[in-house]
Order: structure tokens, then sequence, then C-alpha cells
């Protein structure tokens, strides 16, 4: 799985410290100043990608950096699709690929107590790995005031910079992707959540084009919601029976 972990860079405009000022962007963005804003996975060799909506909420530039067996490459992002109720995105990389990408699994199947690791690049440390737990399942808490439902807690250590990345089983399969942390301190305390992987269906669905190959976890390809929807070439059939065809609405 490591090698689809990305890392996403953001430029942010620089805004006003004083409350009630509005946000004010510098004069130059010929040159923004990136910095490390969280994580990703590809999910599919032409490059998509799935990260959490606020890793890069108000960015102006986007670029991740894909890791080969013969070094960094970065690449620039492209936002594809968002969803601000469940707080993810899928993104593209803007180069050419085939990029290594991860297998998707289904997070309904997912158990408290199962074994998992979190993968991402916490303050900075590019392709991290930590290991826990699935502490509960469809977990609800509030970020913000907004409220996000049927969350995965683990205890698998997460901090600033994990966000987006990918939470795994130990068959490899992605089954979230990791969104918040409890903290007093601001840092991991024991307490992470994950989005499940099945709450990207809507934003992937009728978007990718899996050339009529059927949905299934050994090939890499988006599955779980496969009750929900089928991807059939570049259609695709929702839930109530609905057959979507090109040109799609996104």
């Amino acid at each position: 799985v490591r090698p689809s972990l990305i890392s996403i860079d953001a430029a942010v405009p620089a805004v006003a410290t004083r409350p009630g000022t509005p946000a004010i962007a510098p004069h130059n963005l010929e040159q923004p100043t990136y910095n490390r804003a969280g994580s990703g996975v590809i999910i599919e060799p032409r490059g998509y990608v799935i990260s959490s909506l606020h890793v890069i909420a108000g960015a102006k530039s986007l670029k991740a950096t894909v890791y080969g067996p013969k070094g960094a490459n970065t690449y620039s992002l492209k936002i594809v699709n968002s969803s601000s109720d469940t707080d993810l995105v899928l993104l593209r990389l803007q180069g050419d690929g085939p990029f290594p990408y991860a297998t998707l699994g289904d997070s309904d199947n997912v158990r408290t107590g199962d074994v998992v690791l979190a993968m991402g690049s916490p303050f900075g440390f590019d392709q991290t790995i930590t290991t826990g737990i699935i502490s509960s399942t469809k977990r609800t808490i509030s970020v913000d005031g907004k409220v996000y439902e049927d969350l995965l807690q683990t205890d698998t250590p997460i901090n600033k910079g994990n966000s987006g990345g990918p939470l795994v089983n130990l068959y490899g399969q992605v089954i979230g992707i990791n969104n918040a942390i409890y903290s007093p301190t601001g840092m991991f305390s024991g307490i992470g959540f994950a989005l499940p992987i099945n709450q990207a269906a809507s934003l992937v669905g009728g978007v990718l084009d899996f050339g009529n190959t059927p949905i299934q976890a050994a090939a890499g390809q988006i599955v779980a919601w496969g009750s929900r929807g089928r991807q059939s070439g570049n259609s695709y059939r929702l839930p109530n029976g609905q057959v979507i065809t090109p040109p799609h609405v996104y």
C-alpha cells in the first residue's frame, strides 16, 4: 500500500490576524508558498486520489509528492469532486501514469478489535506507518459545528499531517480515510477517527471509468458500493435503478 500513499502540500493565501477583518490574499501568487497540509491515497492507476476535504480547503494551489523506487516526484493536483457532508475529496495527479494504487476494502465489514495501520505524513514525516486496533465503529462527532456520522474510531496514532491518509486492514485494503483526533493537547491522545471508505461511493461513482471491469476487491477496483450502485464502462447505475450515461454531471 505504501507506494500509493502521497503527501499533499497546499498554498493557502495569508489572512488577517485581527478578529473580524476580511481575509487578505498576498499580491504576488506567481510563486506560492506551500506548506505540508496532509496526505492522500491513489486509488486508480491514472492518478485519482482520495483525501480529506479539509486538507485542501482554501488552497489556491496544490501539489503532491509521490514516492517511488527512484525517489520522490512532485505533481500538481486537480480537484475532481468533493463532498462537504463527508469531508472527502477526489483529486487527480497531473502527470503521466500509471501510478501505484491501493485496493479498497468494504468498511461495512470492519469490526471492533480489527488490527489496522494508519499511513500519512504526521508533522511532515512522510510515509509514516502506525498501527493499532479499531476501538469502535459508527461513532458520531462534531468538528467546528459540523456533525460527522458512522466514523471508525481507532487507537492507531494519528497526528497533524495524517489527515487524508488511508486506514488499512491486514489484507492491505483501504477501509478508511484518517480524518480527526480527540485531543485536549492538539496531539494524539489515543482516540482517532477515520471516514469509512464506503462513504466515498457517491464521490467516485460515475466519475471513474473502469472499462467494464467487474467491481472486485482483489483487482483494486471501487468495491463495497456494489450494493449501492455499479460502474459499467462509463455509465453508472444509481441505487434507485436509474442509469446515468455520458456526459456525466461531474
